[in-house]
């Protein structure tokens, strides 16, 4: 069930960070032309191009249309990319929704220690830039309903 709060509050961040953000179609969104980007260990780059419509379509699905290499997209650093990835989960609107579990356990964490990872994040992200944090959202991410965590 989609939460329109979470969809709301989704659409005004993009907003506020396409004041200072670059954006535009995935694949003419160059990062390289904008930032000098570098590894942050298990969260993978500093800076990403996060599709904006994965609030509506889950990247899971996306990256197999092509809509995926020209649909609007803006530069984030990691921290806003989790951030973001956090408000998609709790708006409901797209299944699955624990993408961003995947690097984190790739990197050698359990799916429990990923999670948890995303979690402090959101916190410091949510103090940052003043989003309500929600406890328990991580409930709401299909891992858990695919009974793959562990």
């Amino acid at each position: 069930m989609t939460d329109t709060k979470w969809l709301a509050i989704y659409e005004e961040f993009i907003t506020k960070l396409k004041e200072t953000r670059p954006n535009g179609p995935y694949n003419k969104l160059d990062i390289s032309k904008h930032y000098t980007n570098e590894s942050v260990g298990m969260y993978g780059w500093r800076y990403s191009r996060h599709h904006i419509d994965e609030i509506n379509i889950s990247g899971a699905t996306l990256k197999d249309i092509p809509e995926f290499k020209t649909g609007d997209s803006i530069i984030v650093d990691f921290s806003e990319r989790f951030l973001l990835h956090y408000m998609i989960v709790l708006a409901g609107n797209t299944m699955p929704n624990h993408g961003m579990v995947t690097p984190l356990i790739k990197s050698g964490l359990t799916s429990a220690e990923a999670i948890k990872k995303w979690d402090e994040l959101v916190v410091e992200a949510c103090k940052t830039y003043n989003i309500e944090y929600v406890p328990g959202w991580t409930k709401k991410l299909t891992i858990f309903h695919r009974g793959t965590s562990n």
